[in-house]
């Protein structure tokens, strides 16, 4: 009487308990085999031989695994019952792939003495498992973490992860995840001054109030 089954739902290959309550309801000693079938995957049939007492009671358990999913059927001397062997949901696992940077204007990018631009770094990310799950992504320059993203992603959903830094003259090296680019900002030509639009116009006036003052004084002489 009293057969238990625990757990009722396993993973592949765990073991599962499975007992009943052996009584001699005589008045003899006398020994009893017990019969656990297992009917599926493949047929399984066990037994535990007890010695008992008259009116003694004891419970013979059984260890039994399966590695198939499926619903497997317990019958033990015409007790019946059953258990599950299902596998889990795979946990969240992150993948990361595609480390792009973004600079707009011209290639390579140039900037006056003292300026900087906006550098926009992204990378691309996949929860390859089955439940949702959260990641933090990194990104670093020279070793050292400059910024950071919090991600969550359902299972088998993806994203693109953007971050964003100024930068001025100089070559760089980004990290995100073990990923690296690098790139290059370069100092632009710097205009002669006598090139400067204050410098040729205070030139144009020079010439105008030259041209002018030639003028008038050769109207005055005629």
């Amino acid at each position: 009487s009293d057969l238990t089954i625990t757990p009722e739902e396993v993973e592949p290959g765990d073991e599962v308990t499975i007992s009943v309550l052996a009584t001699n309801i005589g008045e003899e000693t006398g020994d009893y085999t017990v019969t656990l079938n297992l009917p599926a995957g493949p047929f399984l049939r066990v037994q535990e031989t007890v010695s008992l007492e008259g009116g003694e009671s004891e419970r013979v358990e059984f260890e039994i695994s399966r590695d198939i999913e499926g619903t497997y059927a317990v019958e033990v001397e015409g007790l019946t019952g059953g258990f599950t062997v299902k596998v889990s949901p795979k946990p969240a696992e992150f993948e990361f792939s595609d480390l792009r940077i973004f600079i707009p204007g011209v290639i390579p990018p140039e900037v006056e003495r003292g300026q900087t631009v906006t550098v926009t770094v992204s990378i691309e990310v996949e929860n390859v498992g089955e439940l949702e799950g959260g990641c933090t992504v990194e990104l670093k320059m020279d070793g050292e973490v400059i910024d950071s993203k919090e991600v969550a992603l359902e299972g088998g959903g993806s994203a693109t992860v953007l971050f964003e830094l100024t930068r001025g003259e100089g070559t760089y090296e980004v990290e995100v995840e073990g990923f690296t680019e690098s790139f290059t900002i370069e100092l632009a030509e710097e205009t002669p001054f006598w090139m400067q639009p204050i410098y040729v116009a205070g030139i144009l006036i020079v010439i105008v109030s030259a041209g002018v003052i030639y003028i008038m004084r050769r109207r005055a002489v005629s």
